[in-house]
């Protein structure tokens, strides 16, 4: 059974954050759906993986995400659900590390992260899947990390702590 998803924050207002390909050469088309409604239009996802952000409303307590392959097969990864760009509460997900805070955003030279105690490694990522920094932290609740010379985009940050990972996004 798929635990629920809170998603009544922020007057039930809510963001979903993916990336998404189809099986190579499959014309495929995906729907994303929450409380059996679905959200936005059709994907009609390419051979290359393409962020997507759809904006929601009416999320309740007890929200249900499905993401559907209306025809053929594809992937996804880096998948995000947030509430005023504070990942939501999913049963299971250990409490401390589900309000990970990252500013300012956009940041220019400076990213602040906080609320990372029990976090072990920070990886920053760019859209293209490549790995721009390593941080190895323990111990630590916050941290501040130099972006100044990274290119302008999306990049996604991964908190890792054993087989725990949660994915984040911010904009430089």
């Amino acid at each position: 059974m798929v635990p629920p998803i809170d998603l009544s924050g922020n007057g039930g207002r809510f963001k979903v954050i993916m990336d998404i390909c189809r099986w190579p050469g499959d014309a495929t088309t995906v729907q994303l759906m929450v409380n059996g409604e679905v959200l936005g239009t059709n994907i009609n996802p390419t051979d290359n993986f393409e962020t997507f952000l759809i904006s929601g409303e009416g999320g309740t307590i007890n929200s249900k995400i499905k993401i559907l392959a209306v025809t053929k097969r594809f992937f996804l990864d880096n998948f995000l659900v947030t509430t005023e760009g504070i990942p939501t509460y999913i049963p299971g997900m250990p409490e401390t590390r589900t309000n990970i805070k990252i500013y300012p955003v956009p940041a220019d030279n400076i990213l602040h992260l906080s609320n990372i105690l029990g976090v072990t490694k920070i990886e920053i990522i760019n859209i293209s899947g490549n790995v721009q920094r390593v941080l190895n932290t323990k111990c630590i609740d916050e941290t501040q990390i130099d972006v100044e010379s990274l290119d302008h985009g999306i990049y996604f940050i991964h908190f890792i702590s054993g087989n725990f990972r949660q994915v984040r996004t911010f904009i430089k």
